[in-house]
C-alpha cells in the first residue's frame, strides 16, 4: 500500500489511411495530461495504419478505465489528427515501482512475486530469464536455492531515483530525456537489465538534477538508518 505504482491500458489502433511511421518506435511522449503524475504515451508502429498506444502513468493511484482510452483518443487526435479507428488487442497492467520478495516456506517464487521487477522502470521480462537460469545453475550445483537477482547497490539507487519520480513528478519528462540523450541503445539496454557499467552508472548521476536527488539520497538513508518501510 501506498507505493508507485506503473499502471498502464492500451490497445492496437486500426486506421483506414497512412497516419503511423512504421520505423519510428515511440517508448515516452509526456505530450499529455500530467496533472494526475508522471504520464506518458507509448506507441509501437506495425505498419502506417496499424499501431499498439498505451497510456502509462507513474502515481500511487490508479485511474479508471475511461481515463486511459481517452487520453489516446486525445493523443492520436491532436498529433495525428486521427479520429475514426478501430480498436483490437486491449491490454492492462499495473507494476509496483517498489521491491517485493514474499518468502514462503518450501515455496522458491520468481516474476514479480519473487522480486525480479526493476523498481526503477517496472521492467522484468530479462530478470526472470536471469533468475531461471541461476535456479537451473544451483540446481546442477546441488546449491540451496536464491531467487534473488538484483544486487543492492542498483536496488538503493532505485529507491532515490522512485522517490524523486514520486516527490517530483514534474520533473519526470526532464529526467527521462537526460536518460535517452546521454545513453546510446547499448548503454540504454545495459542500464535496463541490471548490466551497466561504473562508467554508465556515473554518467546517468550526473546528468541528474541534483538537488532533489541529493535530497531523496538523505531521505532513503533516513529511512534504512532507522529500519523504516
Amino acid at each position: 500500500s501506498n507505493v508507485l505504482l506503473q499502471h498502464f491500458e492500451g490497445f492496437v489502433v486500426n486506421s483506414d489511411k497512412d497516419v503511423f511511421d512504421e520505423n519510428l518506435a515511440i517508448l515516452m511522449d509526456f505530450r499529455c495530461d500530467q496533472s494526475k503524475g508522471m504520464h506518458f504515451i507509448y506507441m509501437l508502429p506495425f505498419s502506417k495504419r496499424k499501431a499498439l498506444v498505451e497510456s502509462t502513468m507513474f502515481s500511487k493511484t490508479v485511474e479508471n478505465k475511461e481515463f486511459y482510452s481517452t487520453e489516446i483518443s486525445k493523443y492520436l487526435k491532436k498529433y495525428y489528427n486521427l479520429i475514426k479507428f478501430t480498436k483490437s488487442d486491449h491490454e492492462k497492467g499495473i507494476i509496483p515501482m517498489h521491491y517485493i520478495s514474499n518468502e514462503s516456506k518450501n515455496t522458491y517464487n520468481i516474476g514479480t512475486r519473487g522480486g525480479a521487477v526493476r523498481p526503477s522502470s517496472g521492467y522484468a521480462f530479462t530478470f526472470i530469464q536471469k533468475q531461471a537460469f541461476q535456479i537451473i545453475s544451483q540446481l546442477k550445483n546441488r546449491e540451496k536455492i536464491n531467487t534473488k537477482i538484483h544486487n543492492n547497490i542498483d536496488l538503493f539507487l532505485d529507491k532515490i531515483f522512485i522517490n524523486v519520480i514520486s516527490e517530483y513528478p514534474f520533473l519526470a519528462p526532464k529526467i527521462f530525456s537526460s536518460l535517452a540523450r546521454i545513453l546510446n541503445g547499448d548503454e540504454m539496454a545495459k542500464f535496463m537489465s541490471g548490466n551497466a557499467s561504473l562508467l554508465t552508472t556515473c554518467k546517468i548521476i550526473i546528468s541528474m538534477p541534483k538537488i532533489p536527488f541529493i535530497k531523496s539520497f538523505f531521505y532513503v538513508v533516513y529511512r534504512k538508518w532507522f529500519n523504516l518501510p
